[in-house]
């Protein structure tokens, strides 16, 4: 990498690295190869704790929770940034407002001016000087793995920015903007509705009334149309109904088909897949990124397929480059599937087996 890389360089080539999706494996190689990188071509010194700082302690009184970075200027707190595994947002068994919720609490310490969430890929802002809860303080999202106008982002997390104290402006901006989209979009219903009654009316020229009457906006007929598309898209369901238990049947000879993890199918022919599956699920989910050890002193996970104990018989290496024992008992493969899925706080009643 470039000594003095612009911001621009740095942008394409994460987004090369991002679309390949076989580079940055979890959520450390996210904070310092990825939001680490986008810092420095931001202005920030990554290398001075006391302006770029890792694992602050913002809560000391609390649990001791920690915010991934946070940026200083002098002794000021200016940002606080959350970073997440990759593809955070795609796991529909998480919820954003877990990540806001966590972002807000470090926040009522220390009241910087802006909180960042991102999985490297998609970056969050919020203003915090503005009222409402956390969610409400959204102002802006980019995803880099598409061309994004850097002149935006840098508007909002460079160092010149902040400094200058032009951030905080383009922040206002950005909510102004904001809050007449939700504004207009809590009008669709009553305007579909007056459409509905009136044929003589459409659903377009509806909203546009409402919004004039209600708010004493003129609105062009492409944003009512796109209003009335965002407005009248469901909700989205995070938690799908887990599957029906599937008992397995008795016999010597019983296989399993498949198995469902979550929202995730997948088709297997020996055991060992159900603990391989779900060993890759959690790490996808920023887990399992340290060797774990079984109580005979016998290595589940260790970064090599050697250690002092007992070499391992069937290794197999996984996606963070740590290595994987597969050799057990039938049984003990789902025992210990189910085992890690209680160890990294999700419930064992995510995986359903299906037989033959």
């Amino acid at each position: 990498m470039p000594e003095e890389e612009t911001l621009k360089d740095a942008l394409v080539d994460i987004r090369t690295k991002l679309l390949a999706r076989d580079f940055y494996k979890n959520e450390e190689h996210v904070r310092f190869s990825l939001v680490g990188r986008v810092l420095k071509a931001l202005g920030w010194d990554i290398w001075n704790p006391k302006e770029v700082h890792t694992e602050f302690i913002a809560v000391p009184t609390e649990d001791k929770g920690k915010v991934d970075i946070a940026l200083f200027i002098g002794n000021k707190h200016n940002v606080f940034i959350e970073v997440k595994p990759v593809d955070y947002w795609e796991n529909a068994l998480i919820k954003l407002d877990d990540a806001e919720n966590q972002l807000e609490k470090y926040l009522r310490k220390f009241s910087a001016p802006f909180g960042v969430i991102t999985d490297g890929r998609r970056w969050r802002f919020y203003f915090t000087y503005s009222p409402g809860e956390l969610r409400d303080r959204f102002f802006k999202d980019f995803d880099l793995t598409n061309q994004i106008d850097e002149s935006e982002l840098y508007c909002i997390l460079s160092k010149e920015a902040l400094e200058e104290g032009s951030a905080e402006n383009t922040a206002r901006d950005y909510l102004k903007r904001t809050e007449r989209s939700r504004a207009i979009r809590r009008l669709v219903p009553e305007a579909i509705k007056l459409a509905d009654e009136d044929p003589t009316i459409s659903k377009v020229q509806a909203l546009k009334e409402l919004a004039k009457k209600e708010h004493n906006y003129e609105i062009s007929d492409d944003e009512a149309k796109t209003a009335i598309k965002e407005g009248s898209l469901p909700k989205p369901e995070y938690i799908t109904p887990p599957p029906p238990r599937v008992k397995p049947p008795k016999g010597d000879n019983v296989k399993p088909k498949y198995m469902i993890l979550a929202d995730e199918r997948y088709e297997i022919k020996h055991y060992n897949q159900i603990l391989f599956n779900t060993v890759e699920w959690l790490i996808k989910r920023g887990k399992l990124n340290e060797p774990i050890i079984l109580n005979e002193k016998r290595y589940l996970i260790n970064y090599q397929p050697k250690h002092q104990y007992r070499d391992y018989i069937t290794p197999r290496q996984l996606s963070n480059s740590l290595y994987i024992e597969l050799h057990f008992r039938t049984k003990r493969f789902l025992s210990l599937s189910k085992f890690l899925l209680r160890k990294c706080g999700f419930s064992e009643d995510l995986l359903e087996i299906g037989y033959e």
